[in-house]
């Protein structure tokens, strides 16, 4: 992602199986062409705090 090449990298959530996160790289030229497409509201499972 460094050099520019890649707009995005599709990663797996560390805390749901089943999701994927998105580390979008804000110098790629494409970066203006970003939408948020929805918004979530996400609580966080008290379990999981240490």
């Amino acid at each position: 992602m460094r050099k520019g090449k890649h707009l995005g990298l599709i990663v797996p959530s560390a805390i749901i199986p089943e999701a994927r996160n998105i580390v979008i790289n804000p110098n790629h030229p494409m970066m203006k062409e970003v939408t948020i497409e929805m918004i979530r509201d996400f609580t966080f499972d008290a379990k999981l705090q240490p």
